[in-house]
């Protein structure tokens, strides 16, 4: 959301993927669109196209990703086919942009999401709310200015989601010392 609207403040375009992946990507090039924010699975059908159509030349200069984790193999074919400026990350609707770094480094390191955002913190629970040493895996918690403190007319699923200042995902994880 806030990568849309930060696009949109600036006089960008932001495009939605067609039905079709070849749509979608006809659609890149006709307005000259430079970059793209996509999960791994929609980026995969974009190299796809790219692999069997390789007088289509990409124009694109930035892709982040997230969603999903994203593969060191398919890291390689959108960086060779698609865009080497390749960033992946982790975030939320309830926190925005919690940690991003290039994909080259992410898919380095078995299930790492990038480097946690300023203003914000990151911790690995336990089921009792107490953080975990760096490494353990546990419930991931974020907290900071930028954190909504609940959802709006919905009590039950801010008390299951909003605890003592945090917002919990819903996701396992551990973070590193670094």
């Amino acid at each position: 959301y806030f990568a849309v609207m930060y696009i949109l403040a600036r006089g960008g375009m932001v495009m939605f993927r067609g039905s079709e992946p070849v749509e979608t990507l006809q659609a890149l090039g006709l307005y000259k669109v430079q970059g793209v924010i996509a999960a791994p699975a929609a980026v995969a059908e974009f190299a796809d196209y790219y692999e069997k159509v390789p007088a289509f030349a990409s124009g694109l200069e930035s892709i982040y990703m997230g969603g999903s984790l994203l593969s060191q193999e398919l890291s390689n074919r959108i960086r060779a086919e698609l865009c080497s400026n390749l960033n992946y990350g982790y975030g939320s609707t309830e926190a925005g942009i919690v940690a991003v770094t290039s994909a080259k480094f992410a898919t380095s390191i078995r299930g790492a999401v990038g480097y946690v955002a300023p203003a914000l913190a990151v911790e690995a629970a336990d089921d009792a709310g107490r953080p975990l040493p760096a490494g353990e895996v546990g419930r991931i918690r974020i907290g900071g200015p930028l954190c909504v403190g609940g959802y709006i007319g919905d009590p039950e699923a801010s008390a299951k989601s909003f605890k003592d200042g945090w917002f919990y995902p819903g996701d396992l994880g551990t973070v590193t010392a670094d």
